[in-house]
C-alpha cells in the first residue's frame, strides 16, 4: 500500500522535518493525480498519528519529545493534555495552544517538569473534537452579526457567526465552525440549525443530544433498509419447546436476552439466548453504517435515541413473548463451584414462555420462599416459579466464585424519574437494584466470560471489553487517602476506629505479604468489603471508583480489571451496542466455515474502527445521559427552593463542597454558603477544614436547596444559626 512505502521512504532517508514538496521530488511525482493521492496519504496519516504535521506546513515522524493525548480544554483559555498512554497529564498555557480546542487529539511537546506536574505546548492538532458546537445566540440590538456562547465553556471563546441575520437574540443554536481560530483571532462558523428557545425543556434536550453529536431521525436509506431486508433461510437449532423467559425493566422494549435454567447430575444447564441482529443489519449495508456511527442507544428520563430503527429494536429483532425469534445463543454446563466445563454456541430459533419485569421476578422468588416455608398459598405457574428459583440458586453460586477471585463490587445509584404525560418530573428515587437484576447481571456475565475466552484461545479477530489497572499515580494518592482513613495497604492492617479486623482469609494474608498487591483487585475488594457497615464505606467507596480507569473497547484481549476477568466482551446487547453487532457477525461466521484467511485479513481493520468509534460514542452516549438527568434534577429542584435535606458529602474543591440527597441529586455548596470560617483544602485527604467547622468526603450533612443556575444546583449548609443567612441567599437567586 502507498501509505507502508511512503512512510518506509521516509524512514529510510532518514527525514526529520520535510515536506510535501520534498517527498514529491523524492517520489519523482509531477502529475495531478498523484499530487492529489500523496496529499491525501499525507493527510491520513496526520489523522492517523503516524505523521506530525508541524507550522509553516512542515511535517516531521513523531519522536520521543512528543505526547499523543486529547485536550481538555478550560473557559479560561489554558487547557491540559490527557495522553493516550495514560501517563500524567500535561498542562498547556493559553499562549501555547497554538489554536488547539478542547477534545481535539494533539501532539504536545513537554517544556518544564516539576514536582506539580508537566508543562508544556501544543505541536500538532491530529483530530478535530469538535466540527460542530450548541451554543446561545448573543445578538446586540439592531445589529446584523452576532456572536455563539457555547453551552460547553471548556471552548474558551465565543463564535464569530458569519450571516447570523436569521437568528435572535437567546436562541439555541448548532453551529458548524469552518475557522477554528487563533491566539488572536475568535473561531467562526455558520447555524445550520435553530433548536429554539432557551430554556425550554424540549430545546434544552435537543441541545445535549445535538452537542454530543447524537441524531435523533435515521436517514431514508436506514429506515428503507430496516423495513425491507430479511433473514436468511440457514439450518437453525429449534429451541422452541424450552422454557426460555426474559427478565427486563418495566418500560423495556427492546429485548436482547432470553434465559433458561435447568439442574442435572453435573450442576446447572444455563442457556442463554441472544436477538441475532446481524440477520437484519448485514455488514456494510447503510443501516449497518448508521448503527457503527451512533454505536450504542442513548437512554434518558421519558425516551432513547435507539442505535437501530424501532422496527427492527422493538420488532424483529426483540425477544418478545410468544414470537418465534432468531437468536445467538450459548449453552454452559456449571458445575456446583461456578465453573463452565462445557459451553456451545449455535444460531437459533426461540419462542419466549414469559416477559417478566425485574420487580415482578422478584416478587415471585419472595413469595415462592414464603410457599416454601409455608407449604402452599400460591397460584402462579409452577414452571416458571421453579426455574425462577434455580436461577436465583446458580446466580448466588457465579457471584461467590466471581467474588473470591477479586471483583471489585463497587456501590453506585442510579437515579429513577417518574414522569407525568406531559414529561414535568413527579419525583426522583433511586432506582431499585432488586436480587432479579442481579440474577439477570451474573447470568450476562459469565456468557461474555465464556464467549470471550473460546475466541481468544482461537487468536480470531475480535473486539474486547478491557478494563486496565489504575495508573501508579491514582493508586498512590488512594494509599494517601486510605492512610488519612487509618486504613494500611498491608496484610495487617487496622483502623484506628475498630472497624476493619485483621484479615481472616491465610491464603490471602500469605498472598499479599509475599508481593506489593496494592494494585490487586482482591486487595481492594476486602477494603470495600472490611469498611462495609461502617461510617467509612461510602467514602471509600466513591474514591476508589474515582482511582478507576475507564473500561473501553479494543482489539486486544487485556482482561477486565474490575471484573477480575483474564478475557472478557460485551456479546449480550447487540440491539444497543455495536460491538456486539460486529463480534456477532465474526461468530457466526465461525460458525459457518466462513472464517478463512481473507475474511480475517478484512475482518482486523474492522474490528479496530469499531473499538475506536464505539469507545468514543460509548463516552459520548454517557456524558449525554447524565447532562440531561441534571437538566431534570435541576428543574425539579426549582419547584422546591427552600426545602431541607439531608445529603451525604461526595466532593471536595478549594471553592466548596459537593452535597448527594437521598434521591440522588447533586448540588453544590460554595464556599461564601458554608458557615463563615477560614478553610483549608486538602486534595489528598478529601478535606475541607476550617477554625470551626469541617467537611470531609462521606460526611453526612443538611442542606437547604437555595437556587438553580442552568443545570446546575446550588445548596447551602443548613442549621439554626444560619437560617437566616440562607433566606437572604435564596432570595438574591
Amino acid at each position: 500500500m502507498f501509505k507502508q512505502k511512503l512512510l518506509k521512504l521516509i524512514k529510510e532517508k532518514k527525514l526529520t522535518v520535510f515536506d510535501e514538496k520534498k517527498l514529491e521530488a523524492l517520489l519523482n511525482i509531477r502529475n495531478k493525480a498523484d499530487k492529489a493521492t500523496l496529499k491525501q496519504t499525507i493527510s491520513e496519516l496526520i489523522a492517523g498519528g503516524e505523521i506530525v504535521s508541524a507550522q509553516k506546513g512542515k511535517l516531521m515522524l513523531p519522536d520521543k519529545t512528543l505526547v499523543k493525548g486529547e485536550l481538555r480544554g478550560h473557559a479560561k483559555g489554558y487547557g491540559f493534555v490527557v495522553p493516550s498512554d495514560n501517563s500524567e497529564d500535561i498542562f498547556i498555557p493559553a499562549k501555547d495552544m497554538n489554536g488547539a480546542l478542547n477534545k481535539d487529539t494533539v501532539w504536545a511537546r513537554i517544556l518544564k517538569k516539576s514536582v506539580k506536574g508537566n508543562e508544556g505546548e501544543i505541536v500538532s492538532i491530529i483530530k478535530r473534537g469538535n466540527i460542530t458546537v450548541v451554543g446561545t445566540a448573543i445578538k446586540p440590538a439592531g445589529k446584523r452579526h452576532c456572536f455563539v456562547k457555547p453551552d460547553e465553556n471548556k471552548l474558551g471563546k465565543d463564535i464569530f457567526i458569519v450571516g447570523g441575520e436569521q437568528v435572535n437574540d437567546g436562541d439555541k443554536v448548532v453551529v458548524r465552525l469552518i475557522h477554528f481560530g487563533s491566539k488572536e483571532k475568535s473561531p467562526e462558523g455558520v447555524i445550520i440549525e435553530n433548536l429554539g428557545r432557551s430554556g425550554e425543556y424540549g430545546t434544552d434536550l435537543l441541545s445535549v443530544i445535538r452537542s454530543h453529536n447524537f441524531k435523533t431521525e435515521f436517514s431514508e436509506g436506514a429506515l428503507e433498509f430496516a423495513n425491507k431486508v430479511r433473514p436468511r433461510d440457514i439450518v437453525r437449532r429449534d429451541t422452541r419447546n424450552q422454557l426460555v423467559i426474559t427478565i427486563d425493566g418495566e418500560d423495556a422494549k427492546d429485548f436482547d436476552d432470553a434465559v433458561s435454567v435447568t439442574k442435572n447430575e453435573k450442576g446447572y444447564l444455563l442457556s442463554v439466548h441472544i436477538a441475532d441482529v446481524g440477520e437484519f443489519v448485514p455488514m456494510n449495508s447503510p443501516l449497518d453504517r448508521e448503527a457503527l456511527g451512533r454505536s450504542t442507544s442513548v437512554y434518558y428520563p421519558g425516551g432513547v435515541i435507539p442505535m437501530l430503527p424501532e422496527v427492527l429494536s422493538n420488532g424483529e429483532c426483540s425477544l418478545v413473548q410468544g414470537e418465534d425469534r432468531l437468536a445467538l445463543s450459548v449453552d454452559m454446563q456449571i458445575n456446583k463451584n461456578g465453573t463452565v466445563t462445557e459451553f456451545d454456541i449455535y444460531q437459533s430459533v426461540i419462542r419466549s414462555k414469559g416477559r417478566l419485569t425485574y420487580t415482578e421476578a422478584t416478587a415471585i422468588l419472595m413469595q415462592n420462599a414464603e410457599r416454601i416455608t409455608q407449604n402452599g398459598g400460591y397460584t402462579r405457574g409452577a414452571n416458571i416459579d421453579n426455574m425462577l428459583q434455580i436461577m436465583k440458586e446458580l446466580a448466588a453460586i457465579l457471584k461467590k466464585k466471581r467474588t473470591a477471585r477479586g471483583n471489585i463490587d463497587f456501590e453506585t445509584t442510579e437515579a429513577k424519574f417518574k414522569l407525568d404525560e406531559k414529561g414535568h418530573i413527579i419525583s426522583i428515587i433511586p432506582y431499585d437494584y432488586s436480587v432479579s437484576n442481579g440474577i439477570i447481571e451474573e447470568f450476562m456475565l459469565i456468557t461474555n466470560e465464556t464467549v470471550a475466552e473460546y475466541m481468544a484461545r482461537g487468536k480470531y479477530p475480535f473486539v474486547y471489553r478491557v478494563h486496565e489497572e489504575p495508573s501508579d499515580e491514582k493508586i498512590q494518592a488512594f494509599k494517601i487517602f486510605l492512610e488519612g482513613c487509618g486504613i494500611m495497604l498491608n496484610a495487617q492492617r487496622t483502623m484506628h476506629n475498630g472497624g476493619i479486623k485483621n484479615i481472616k482469609n491465610e491464603e490471602f494474608r500469605l498472598k499479599i505479604a509475599k508481593e506489593d498487591a496494592s494494585k490487586s483487585p482482591l486487595l481492594l475488594q476486602n477494603i470495600l468489603n472490611e469498611v462495609k457497615g461502617t461510617p467509612l464505606f461510602p467514602v471509600v467507596n466513591r474514591v476508589m471508583l474515582r482511582t478507576m480507569m475507564k473500561a473501553k473497547y479494543s482489539i486486544h484481549c487485556s482482561g477486565h480489571y474490575g471484573l477480575a476477568a483474564p478475557y472478557y466482551c460485551h456479546f449480550t446487547s447487540p440491539i444497543r451496542r455495536y460491538p456486539d453487532l460486529c463480534i456477532h457477525r465474526i461468530i457466526k461466521m465461525l460458525l459457518e466455515g466462513k472464517l478463512d484467511n481473507k475474511a480475517v485479513e478484512r475482518l482486523i481493520p474492522l474490528t479496530e474502527k469499531t473499538a475506536e468509534i464505539s469507545s468514543e460514542r460509548e463516552r459520548a452516549a454517557e456524558l449525554a445521559e447524565r447532562d440531561i438527568e441534571d437538566i431534570l434534577k435541576a428543574k425539579y429542584c426549582a419547584e422546591h427552593i427552600g426545602e431541607k435535606h439531608k445529603g451525604v458529602v461526595s466532593g471536595i474543591t478549594a471553592f466548596g463542597i459537593f452535597v448527594e440527597l437521598d434521591n440522588t441529586i447533586e448540588g453544590m455548596v460554595r464556599i461564601e454558603d458554608l458557615p463563615q470560617d477560614r478553610y483549608t483544602h486538602n486534595e489528598a485527604r478529601y478535606t475541607l477544614t476550617g477554625t470551626k467547622n469541617s467537611y470531609r468526603i462521606g460526611q453526612e450533612v443538611t442542606i437547604e436547596i437555595i437556587g438553580v443556575e442552568g443545570d446546575k444546583v446550588r445548596f447551602g449548609v443548613y442549621n439554626k444559626n444560619n437560617e437566616n443567612n440562607s433566606r437572604q441567599q435564596k432570595s438574591v437567586l
